[in-house]
């Protein structure tokens, strides 16, 4: 009988032929016979994560930086020969982009044995986002790959950025109110910075304060009422009627609040006259 008869139909599979001349086929050695499979190495395969440099089957980003997909190894004697299926699953969505939240979440890798026992293989990898200082970024990298954690205070109203721990808040100076967000600016609803509040900026609250310039009191000088001339002369018999002149002068000077004080003086004849304004209340 020719030798290619005999020969096995399975790579782990072992053909002899006795001395009756017949064929006798069986498993190599560490391997078992599957009805459906055929000759199988009844240890389950093993899983190794790619990238996981530490060896704790942990991946460290940090906010702003994107999740990439690494996957597994599978070390598996089998792993040409029979069909096997590898499925993903991640405890939370993967936002598209960049990750913005601080944080943590699992991708779980199920690869299907259907000849081992159990049937199937698994491992997991933690992925950890840490925080970073979204006050201090370089507002021009980040407007290309992550623009959702550039901060958003209105700096112009006075508003001050203050990172915390996954995020950011936006203070106001003293003697203003207000969420310090630049006026009308909107956020995502799942991507709201602490404190924002539709964007209200920052508004001066403070009363003014008015600050007088110049000497307190104040004085003004004016000319001399001497009459006009060729008319009313600088002598005696006329005193009386200038006198008559200063009444009208001083119930037509009305200062709410302020007293005014007519300085006459001694002699008619002095050069000028003096008026003086002061703050004192009546």
């Amino acid at each position: 009988m020719p030798r290619d008869l005999f020969a096995p139909t399975d790579k782990n599979e072992v053909c002899t032929v006795g001395v009756d001349r017949e064929p006798r086929c069986g498993c190599r050695k560490g391997f078992v016979k599957h009805e459906e499979y055929g000759c199988v190495d009844e240890t389950p395969p093993v899983l190794k994560l790619i990238e996981d440099p530490r060896g704790d089957k942990t991946l460290r980003l940090k906010q702003g930086e994107s999740y990439e997909e690494y996957g597994v190894t599978i070390d598996d004697d089998n792993r040409e020969d029979y069909l096997r299926s590898m499925e993903i699953k991640y405890s939370d969505p993967l936002p598209p982009g960049c990750l913005t939240h601080v944080g943590e979440f699992f991708v779980n890798y199920t690869v299907s044995t259907p000849w081992t026992h159990p049937s199937y293989v698994e491992i997991t990898r933690r992925v950890v986002i840490e925080d970073i200082d979204e006050c201090s970024l370089n507002a021009a990298k980040y407007e290309r790959t992550c623009p959702e954690l550039i901060p958003r205070c209105d700096v112009e109203a006075g508003a001050k950025c203050v990172n915390t721990v996954g995020s950011y808040t936006c203070e106001c100076p003293k003697f203003t109110q207000g969420d310090g967000f630049l006026r009308d600016f909107d956020f995502p609803e799942d991507n709201r910075p602490e404190g924002f509040e539709g964007g209200k900026s920052c508004v001066d609250t403070s009363k003014p304060v008015i600050e007088l310039k110049g000497p307190q009191p104040k004085v003004f000088k004016i000319c001399p009422c001497d009459g006009i001339k060729g008319v009313m002369a600088d002598k005696a018999s006329d005193v009386h009627l200038l006198e008559s002149q200063r009444k009208h002068y001083l119930s037509d000077i009305k200062v709410r609040k302020t007293t005014v004080v007519w300085h006459l003086l001694s002699r008619f004849g002095e050069a000028h006259q003096t008026y003086l304004l002061s703050s004192r209340s009546k």
